[in-house]
């Protein structure tokens, strides 16, 4: 009879594991189908109406979507005329706020193919006022190939690519050289146009644009009278991000979502004791906008400015989820390099991963490899031993807001796919997503449902969360003796030199979460910049681009009549 139940106990988790196995899989189907899930763009709103229907499907009643703007690189055309060949091109990332647009009449040059033997192999050629066309996998080069004079480059795509690799392909200086990707279809007629030294024709428009993207969230609400007052935020991104932004499939990026829209499933099922958000943002990649409006809109610790919030959430705890699939640890993490944050959360990550190892043998999983205390250093490993860069979170700006945040985040894995076009769904080890899962629903069951989980806890977090306002103005001496006449419509680039407070020195991407976010002004010159730490210092960037070329027109004025005297 015991064996009986034994078994009977064994196939019921088993068909359990499948169905929310399946369910992962088919939302990472989903969303890595939208060929450039982008924040702003049309598949990014796409994958936001998705979200929604699944929490009705859920039977969630309480629903809200937020609108929020983000500025994005747009490409409205790219190709490529040799003779009576047209041929399509990708537009790569921006080099700081420098599109690959070229002038209206183009880019005319002759094609140059540099091959695998690099510089050597156009030895002789002269590179000055042509289009080279080089392999992807390049490394930097084309910086070599740009400073002999290259007008443009056209990168042959792979097989197969790296983060790191696709991340050498812009720099964060506004460099004017335009660059592209060529589908591999078109690889061999090419170079075969390059080894005729053809002439072409390159022409391209990619503009930045201010696009609506959107916050998704759905409230269940507690089933025990007294803890009900209490909530718990679930969050998860959904937009993606590539190197080449009109191939951003994302499939990575969207493990995070697909587990937040299960756990939405099984909660409604299971009702927690707690209040619980689920909570959906994009803008990730834009240096967390989307978080950063959802906090400014609704999370303030600070009591004189949540005063002033229409709909403020006074949440007890938030989980953020940054996961992915080609390792099955999962590090528990606090979003701060401060040890006033790590003293803070120290005693929940402890209370939940005690609860993880319990539910480890439960499904076999070694305790040991399966869930990483990055909360408090265990024999000695801290968090920075687990991943091979530093990862920026959506927690981070939780934390930053005065209210504690724990992290669920894939570690071991060096997210080699995200921010490349190869980021795709057949590249998923799924097995590796459920076995997260299975850990992070029993962590967050604990969290929801368990009366003694904030008893005892000193939590005492400083609201740190600000924002900036650049005002772009411009000197005319015909009209003012001071700077006053605002520009409309200009790029504004607030640099950090230091990011995670002073801990982690300025880099262009964080595991493709761009550092620079770009805004727009509006009539009066100015442009809201969400989710600065108080303190921190910036170097503030403005441009005004000229719509028809890409070209720079207008930069900030650091000499005897700009920054040194006012």
């Amino acid at each position: 009879m015991r064996i009986s139940k034994c078994l009977f106990l064994a196939v019921l988790i088993c068909n359990l594991a499948f169905a929310q196995e399946t369910g992962l899989n088919k939302h990472i189907s989903y969303f890595s189908s939208l060929p450039e899930r982008i924040s702003g763009s049309e598949s990014c709103l796409k994958a936001a109406n998705y979200i929604e229907t699944s929490f009705r499907s859920c039977r969630i009643k309480k629903i809200a979507k937020e609108k929020f703007n983000v500025v994005i690189p747009v490409q409205e055309f790219a190709s490529l005329t040799a003779g009576n060949e047209n041929i399509p091109l990708e537009a790569v990332w921006p080099n700081s706020i420098r599109t690959s647009t070229t002038p209206l009449e183009g880019i005319v040059g002759n094609l140059i193919y540099c091959d695998d033997a690099g510089l050597k192999s156009v030895s002789g050629k002269n590179i000055s006022g042509n289009i080279v066309v080089m392999e992807f996998n390049s490394g930097n080069l084309w910086l070599d190939i740009a400073s002999l004079g290259a007008k443009a480059v056209i990168f042959i795509e792979p097989l197969d690519t790296s983060r790191v690799e696709a991340e050498k392909k812009f720099v964060s200086v506004p460099l004017n050289i335009p660059r592209f990707l060529l589908k591999r279809q078109y690889a061999e007629k090419i170079r075969n146009l390059a080894a005729e030294n053809k002439q072409a024709c390159l022409t391209a428009k990619i503009s930045w644009k201010g696009k609506d993207s959107y916050n998704i969230y759905g409230i269940l609400e507690g089933n025990d009278p007294g803890l009900k007052k209490e909530i718990i935020i679930i969050q998860g991104f959904y937009d993606a991000i590539s190197v080449v932004p009109t191939l951003a499939p994302g499939a990575e990026s969207s493990c995070g979502i697909s587990v937040l829209l299960e756990l939405a499933d099984y909660f409604a099922k299971n009702p927690p004791k707690r209040t619980v958000i689920f909570l959906a943002t994009s803008g990730h990649f834009q240096s967390m906008k989307g978080i950063s409006s959802f906090i400014s809109q609704h999370m303030r610790g600070s009591p004189h400015v949540k005063s002033k919030l229409s709909e403020p959430i006074d949440a007890k705890f938030v989980f953020c989820l940054d996961l992915t699939s080609q390792s099955d640890e999962l590090g528990l993490w606090h979003n701060s390099y401060e040890f006033l944050y790590q003293r803070f959360l120290a005693p929940f990550a402890k209370k939940l991963i005690e609860t993880a190892k319990k539910e480890c043998k439960k499904y076999g999983y070694n305790e040991e490899q399966s869930v990483i205390n990055g909360v408090s250093p265990e024999k000695g490993i801290g968090w920075t031993n687990f991943l091979p860069e530093v990862i920026r979170t959506d927690g981070e700006q939780v934390v930053l807001a005065g209210y504690p945040a724990i992290s669920f985040i894939t570690v071991n894995d060096s997210r080699r796919y995200i921010d490349t076009p190869y980021d795709t769904a057949e590249k998923i080890q799924i097995s590796n997503l459920q076995k997260q899962f299975n850990l992070i629903k029993k962590m967050i069951s604990l969290a929801l449902n368990d009366p003694e989980f904030f008893s005892g806890s000193e939590l005492n977090l400083k609201d740190r969360f600000c924002i900036l306002t650049a005002n772009v103005v411009r000197f005319d001496p015909k009209k003012s003796f001071i700077p006053s006449e605002p520009i409309k419509d200009a790029l504004v680039l607030p640099r950090r030199q230091y990011m995670a407070g002073y801990a982690v020195p300025y880099q262009k991407s964080f595991f493709g979460v761009r550092s620079d976010i770009v805004e727009k002004t509006d009539e009066n010159g100015e442009a809201d910049i969400i989710g600065c730490p108080m303190g921190s210092g910036f170097l503030l960037q403005a441009y005004s681009i000229d719509e028809y070329s890409g070209d720079i027109y207008m930069a900030p004025d650091y000499g005897a009549n700009g920054d040194e005297q006012y």
